[in-house]
């Protein structure tokens, strides 16, 4: 269709008697189509088009200057159908339509559904919270390309407080549910306390069941819940894609990788934590807020940190709990690792409280105490359970072995080398495992396992090297001739 300003051109060439022939040359326009403009109305020379009547609200036309739509004849029918089926789909409209004797093409009939169509528009609520009320959390992720080359996926926990816009970033390692509860309880610190409720904007490491029709949650993953209970905050989601539930929550994940890491170059991780720090500073301390007008700073200790609420758990002392049980080796499992435990608590049920950097195991009476294992597989074994065990142990022959497997749980340079000592010593292994288990309860599993690691990279490996390796070249515990040849 021509726009309204060459229509009315035609429509004066018309009437100043200039044949059709030279107007279509003129305009480009064909000789058909010319005529067709020669019916219709004159158009306006103010705006270009004639002055149409405007229907009333909720009754948009299809009409205009041109050639009538093909499907406007069949207005009413349209409407009745979405009357009585609101979501009756276009291509079920123009099924009917067809049925009907309509020979014109979908276009038509899908723009006519657009506009007749009532549209159900969902309130936003969007309200601002008074001091103290809410916090807003989300765990966030981008891709960092170094200014040195190459690029890391970093990951990131982004807290603020509503009422002042006070922000805090820290980088994490992951978005497990450990991760999220233990910088949390760090962001509240640095806060300077707590508000009435924390509002989350994606659920997915916090809610294990929920209604798929209104997003409310039915179970929350156990630790969250338990620890969020001892630090007295209550929590409160909104789901993706839900913007009517987003009354408290703004894009705080966006608004970070805006504002700080797509922003800046970094050389490194050691660079990144500089620069994050020195952000914070100036989005808390020195930059005006554009939503309050102030430094959030200046608002959080003015009006909201005197309504937050005392912090009870830091997160150095924050503990996960879990209900684990003492195997009959005298070990604990957890998340592949194994601690020991007193042979008097075999087969007992127990707590294991997880801190950041030690691990409680509490079975009845019986308690012991470790430090917390990174990586995989690895065992914590005390020697006071060791010498326990062994003395529950009945037979010469059994102790030998949970000897031998006491040592063997040092880590894979100790296999190398005693079964080294075993195919060498097939006879006098028993009297290594005697001296090296000696070594272990005395020197402890660290100075052993240390010992093992640089015995294992020697061409032939011995009791003795690793007496030397412990103590220094100043043996502690004799070694027969046997050995040190």
């Amino acid at each position: 269709m021509y726009a309204g300003g060459k229509r009315r051109d035609i429509q004066l060439l018309l009437a100043a008697g200039v044949p059709q022939e030279r107007i279509a040359k003129l305009t480009g326009v064909s000789v058909r189509t010319i005529r067709r403009i020669g019916r219709e109305p004159a158009q306006s020379e103010l705006t270009g088009t004639e002055p149409v009547a405007r229907e009333p609200a909720g009754q948009p036309q299809l009409s205009g200057p041109g050639r009538p739509s093909t499907v406007e004849p069949y207005r009413e029918a349209v409407t009745a159908m979405l009357a009585e089926t609101p979501k009756l789909k276009s291509l079920e409209v123009l099924r009917r339509l067809r049925e009907r004797g309509y020979g014109g093409g979908k276009s038509a009939v899908y723009e006519l559904v657009r506009q007749l169509r009532q549209q159900a528009v969902r309130p936003i609520c969007r309200f601002e919270g008074v001091a103290g009320e809410f916090s807003q959390h989300d765990f966030g992720e981008v891709w960092l390309h170094w200014s040195g080359g190459g690029r890391t996926k970093v990951r990131f926990f982004a807290s603020r407080l509503k009422y002042s816009r006070y922000v805090l970033v820290s980088c994490v390692p992951n978005q497990r549910v450990e991760t999220l509860v233990r910088t949390l309880a760090a962001h509240f610190c640095q806060f300077g306390g707590l508000p009435l409720l924390a509002v989350f904007d994606r659920p997915g490491t916090i809610a294990t069941k929920s209604d798929p029709k209104t997003g409310a949650v039915l179970a929350w993953n156990p630790t969250f819940a338990e620890v969020t209970s001892r630090l007295g905050v209550a929590a409160e989601v909104c789901w993706p894609a839900r913007p009517n539930q987003k009354g408290t929550v703004e894009n705080l994940v966006g608004w970070v990788k805006n504002s700080f890491f797509k922003q800046r170059q970094f050389v490194d991780q050691d660079d990144l934590a500089m620069q994050l720090q020195a952000w914070h500073e100036e989005v808390n301390e020195r930059r005006v807020n554009r939503a309050s007008e102030r430094i959030p700073g200046e608002l959080l200790r003015e009006q909201e940190r005197g309504r937050l609420r005392p912090v009870k758990l830091t997160a150095q002392q924050l503990d996960l709990r879990y209900a684990v049980r003492v195997g009959p080796t005298g070990m604990v499992t957890f998340e592949t690792n194994r601690y020991s435990m007193p042979a008097e608590a075999l087969g007992y049920s127990a707590t294991l409280r997880l801190f950041a950097d030690r691990v409680v195991i509490e079975a009845g009476r019986y308690r012991a105490e470790h430090a917390r294992l990174s990586g995989r597989n690895k065992v914590s074994s005390l020697a006071a359970h060791r010498a326990g065990l062994l003395a529950a142990v009945s037979g010469k022959r059994g102790r030998m072995y949970l000897k031998r497997q006491h040592l063997l749980d040092l880590g894979r340079d100790a296999e190398r080398i005693l079964t080294e000592l075993v195919h060498v010593r097939p006879r006098h292994w028993p009297d290594d495992v005697e001296r090296l288990h000696e070594l272990l309860q005395a020197c402890g599993s660290d100075a052993l396992r240390q010992a093992f690691r640089r015995v294992a990279q020697l061409p032939e490996v011995s009791v003795a090297a690793v007496v030397r390796e412990v103590n220094g070249h100043a043996p502690l515990f004799a070694c027969s001739r046997e050995e040190t040849s």
